[in-house]
């Protein structure tokens, strides 16, 4: 009778929090085997545990972004249908998120890293300092940036490129000679070749338009990004 009355407690607790108890317990007396009882209260902690996580993620609001290790048939599992994975699909016009956005299409995150805008609350006003969004006003939530390469900003390690040849080079030149003796029809001029010295080294502009990597990028770690939308 004690087991029965503790169970129905629990079970009293279980069914305030919504948590499913399934039916682990219908077979449970008196006399059931304490193994019986021990993976009973194995399921009823799992259906606790799944319960309390869904409860915080229905406490965040609508329009959350959040980075998970899970993929998403087992974060649905723990989330329910309420949040989708923000890869650009579309969405109920129903939902919630299309209700307060105005937009059915979700945002695409893959590949994509996070940033934020450079004014959240008008009252604040917007970023001004050497860390804000060159683009500023023109961005919007949800919209993406093309990438883009700066200068670097350590003086003591600029970007650095050569000329095919250091520059130096000669040039061939001819100067006119007369040969014979005094002016007269014995005389004829000719011309023999010089060249001028190596000193023309000179700088040139460099355009790189070869070699480096695929992209600009910061060290990462790859997740999947959830939005809530209900």
């Amino acid at each position: 009778m004690r087991t029965k009355l503790l169970f129905a407690i629990f079970f009293v607790l279980l069914a305030w929090g919504n948590v499913s108890a399934e039916t682990c317990t219908e077979s449970l007396t008196d006399q059931s085997k304490p193994a019986e009882l021990v993976k009973c209260l194995q399921q009823l902690e799992k259906n606790i545990e799944k319960e309390f996580q869904n409860l915080k993620l229905k406490a965040l609001p609508i329009g959350t972004i959040i980075a998970s290790m899970l993929e998403f048939e087992r974060f649905q599992n723990i989330a329910g249908n309420a949040w989708k994975p923000a890869d650009g699909r579309k969405v109920s016009a129903k939902s919630k998120y299309a209700t307060l956005t105005g937009n059915t299409t979700l945002p695409d995150l893959r590949g994509m890293f996070l940033r934020g805008l450079n004014q959240f609350d008008p009252v604040k006003g917007p970023r001004l300092d050497k860390y804000k969004d060159p683009d500023g006003s023109r961005r919007k939530t949800g919209k993406p940036q093309e990438d883009a390469t700066s200068l670097p900003k350590n003086k003591e390690n600029p970007f650095k490129g050569n000329a095919v040849s250091a520059g130096d080079h000669s040039h061939i030149y001819f100067k006119a000679r007369r040969e014979g003796g005094r002016t007269g029809s014995n005389e004829r001029s000719s011309s023999e070749g010089s060249s001028t010295g190596s000193s023309g080294s000179h700088t040139h502009t460099v355009l790189i338009t070869a070699g480096g990597d695929s992209e600009t990028r910061p060290v990462n770690i790859a997740v999947v990004y959830y939005i809530k939308i209900d």
